[in-house]
């Protein structure tokens, strides 16, 4: 009898203490919503969902491909231009 009232002791216990000082929030586990990239803002979504929909997932939101700035292939690729000369393009 006396440990059945020390387990209900304990329980109601911990429980008060719970409700009196309740645990911080789990703020370090939130991921980013929103990245930016060239100075537009995108949003930050799983890789696999962002290369499906035919965008690319860059890790900019902290959590490498699974969880991904998703930018357009346009913006994403550092287009580069490099003159041949006309010698080489037209060996004919």
């Amino acid at each position: 009898m006396y440990d059945q009232f020390c387990h209900i002791h304990i329980a109601l216990r911990t429980a008060l203490n719970y409700f009196l000082f309740p645990p911080p929030p789990l703020r370090h586990l939130a991921f980013p919503q929103k990245c930016s990239h060239k100075s537009e803002s995108y949003q930050c979504t799983f890789g696999i969902t962002c290369w499906m929909s035919g965008q690319r997932p860059l890790d900019l939101c902290n959590g490498g491909i699974f969880w991904s700035c998703c930018v357009p292939f346009e913006t994403a690729t550092n287009v580069t231009t490099i003159a041949v000369p006309e010698e080489i393009s037209d060996p004919g």
